[in-house]
């Protein structure tokens, strides 16, 4: 029969191995490294360096160190995650709403751009006899910015170059070209019909324009079909009877801008030229024949008439929607 060992309590485990007996497991146990527990407590004072728990306990046992460490970090990582998820999230709605704004103000550029080009005059401009267009562009120079970036001025050369010596020879660099051509007294004119040819041509293929711009021997070609407005500079009418008659046969109703000078040897004739418009706004000013500069009193006067070719070119654009928008 096996014989109870006696329950012998030692204080060490050596003890146990002099009389022959293997310590108790709880032993063992004991001399593992155990974690301390991390408990909660009310106030941090109440912790004793021995670590014993204060007397009535008002702790609770939360877990161990190990676990806790773990515990850290995978909340560590989870709100890490979910921090960069959510960073990810505002930038990508905050990458979109910048595109959505680019692409609204672009839009209301473009439409604006598009709007500023519709409603805004558009003339073809043509040029003084024996020059080009580069020159009245640069003679056009002299008036202010804020007249020339109200209108949209377009510069055409004439079909035929120079037959002769121009008078801006020196001043200005050839080419020169002219429109047509005709006898001394003015009386004949050669080419005239290809010349308005050749302008209804350009127009219906550059075009829509709004207005003609004439200086000198351009002014002779303002009359074409389907022109809204007119700017007239040193011009004058046909001394031929014959084709004065067919230029003029009926007055012009549209609204129109003339320019005269006072030291100019056509201003007899770009007087007589006034009878045949209704309502034109007249510039006169002391220089000769040529484009002047725009004093005081001439600004008033182009202002006036440009606030009036704007509120016809609005009321048209108004009046197209409202048709567009019928059918």
């Amino acid at each position: 029969m096996g014989i109870a060992r006696p329950m012998v309590h030692m204080e060490n485990r050596n003890q146990y191995r002099l009389v022959g007996l293997s310590p108790p497991r709880f032993l063992e146990i004991s001399r593992m490294r155990i974690p301390r527990p991390v408990v909660h407590m009310e106030n941090r004072n109440q912790c004793k360096t021995n670590h014993s728990l204060p007397d009535p306990v008002r702790a609770v046992v939360i877990e161990s160190k190990s676990s806790l460490h773990v515990s850290k970090l995978e909340g560590w990582v989870r709100r890490n995650r979910l921090n960069k998820n959510e960073n990810r999230s505002k930038r990508r709605e905050e990458i979109h709403r910048t595109k959505l704004k680019n692409y609204t103000m672009g839009s209301e550029r473009e439409a604006e751009t598009k709007s500023n080009i519709i409603n805004k005059p558009r003339f073809l401009c043509l040029h003084g006899f024996r020059t080009s267009a580069h020159i009245l562009k640069t003679q056009m120079g002299k008036w202010p910015d804020s007249v020339l970036d109200r209108l949209d001025l377009v510069f055409l050369d004439a079909p035929f170059p120079a037959q002769g010596k121009s008078e801006v020879e020196g001043i200005f660099d050839p080419p020169y070209y002219e429109w047509f051509q005709f006898d001394q007294e003015f009386m004949e004119y050669r080419n005239l019909d290809e010349c308005f040819a050749f302008i209804q041509d350009y127009m219906i293929n550059h075009g829509p324009f709004d207005g003609l711009l004439g200086f000198s021997q351009g002014v002779a070609l303002t009359k074409v079909p389907k022109i809204k407005f007119l700017i007239i500079i040193s011009g004058a009418m046909f001394r031929s009877e014959k084709v004065a008659d067919k230029a003029y046969s009926s007055p012009t109703k549209c609204p129109s801008l003339h320019f005269l000078g006072e030291t100019d040897f056509l201003k007899p004739y770009g007087t007589k030229l006034l009878e045949s418009f209704v309502d034109p706004f007249v510039v006169h000013h002391p220089r000769g024949h040529t484009i002047p500069r725009l004093d005081e009193k001439g600004m008033v006067t182009v202002t006036n008439f440009i606030e009036k070719i704007y509120k016809e070119v609005d009321a048209a654009c108004i009046e197209g929607n409202t048709e567009i928008a019928a059918v």
